[in-house]
């Protein structure tokens, strides 16, 4: 007797909507592409793949509004320009610092994308300073009454650092318009996950009170959003 598997049941997704997803997925492989082969030649000072993040990357610039909403990404986010709709020229000239950069003028490190079109704020090359700095603009945001959400991103290694568990607490007792978005691809720098944190992520945020959501795609980043409102 022949066992039909069970299918599970597809989001109902307008079909334009993949579409979009998609193309913005090529488009970031093709970014991507170019960007290894100006590694390679020595034109880039600091390249971090976005290979693996792009449809989480691009899902968060469509459930946003770009121009509206503040991103503060960390310095594995090409995918999220992309989605954002930042030109790719300027994408190109921040990635290598080109005179002119509409990022930096060509003064910051590669990767170290803002617009203040886009609502994008540089990030720092520190780890894990953008979380308090997200916090701090959530609470004029909320202060203003503006409706207004504020995305903060890290990586996995990012979590070990003290200023993640303050923009928490805070980001929680205060009831913040932010959502933290954290990105584990297994390997924080320069160290497997293991050697850096024995935690759940996922379950970080839920020790502050806060709603955590954890997402575990095939190939894939795991992804914890918790977001404090």
């Amino acid at each position: 007797m022949a066992v039909e598997k069970a299918r599970a049941p597809r989001p109902d997704v307008a079909p334009d909507v993949f579409l979009t997803l998609y193309e913005k997925m090529l488009r970031t492989y093709y970014v991507e592409e170019q960007g290894r082969l100006f590694v390679r030649a020595g034109k880039c000072s600091f390249y971090a793949s976005t290979r693996g993040h792009e449809k989480l990357q691009i899902a968060v610039a469509m459930l946003l509004q770009p121009g509206k909403d503040w991103f503060l990404p960390y310095y594995r986010e090409k995918a999220l320009m992309v989605g954002l709709g930042m030109p790719l020229e300027h994408l190109f000239q921040g990635l290598l610092s080109r005179d002119g950069d509409p990022n930096s003028l060509g003064r910051n490190m590669s990767e170290h994308y803002s617009s203040r079109e886009l609502r994008v704020v540089s990030p720092t090359a520190c780890t894990g300073t953008q979380f308090l700095m997200a916090v701090g603009l959530a609470r004029a945001v909320q202060a203003d009454g503006r409706d207004e959400i504020v995305y903060v991103s890290g990586g996995e290694g990012s979590t070990s650092e003290g200023e993640f568990f303050e923009a928490l607490n805070k980001a929680q007792c205060d009831a913040l318009p932010v959502l933290f978005l954290i990105q584990n691809n297994g390997y924080a720098i320069s160290v497997p996950q293991e050697q850096q944190t024995s935690s759940e992520l996922y379950q970080v945020a839920r020790g502050f009170g806060m709603r955590s959501v954890r997402v575990d795609g095939p190939g894939s980043p795991t992804c914890t959003t918790p977001c404090g409102r």
